[in-house]
């Protein structure tokens, strides 16, 4: 998808990996241009960074073994 917009924007794109625990710091520092996916949109990270409209909403599910008794908690 992340190609197919560059593309239509006439840019190119390029993936690279980086320390995900210094994203943040690594898209405002201007050492990546934007984070395409995986990153969950929070007020503390809209104070942050800039952020679009989402585009995908994803659920997470956790499935056990019908005798496991879990605490149903939100994720975040």
């Amino acid at each position: 998808m992340a190609r197919a917009v560059a593309q239509k924007l006439g840019s190119q794109v390029e993936f690279k990996p980086i320390n995900w625990d210094s994203k943040i710091l690594d898209l405002n520092g201007g050492n990546i241009d934007l984070i395409w996916n995986g990153l969950t949109i929070t007020d503390e990270r809209k104070k942050e960074t800039e952020m679009t409209k989402p585009y995908l909403t994803s659920h997470r599910n956790i499935i056990t073994k019908k005798q496991v008794q879990i605490l149903r908690q939100r994720l975040i």
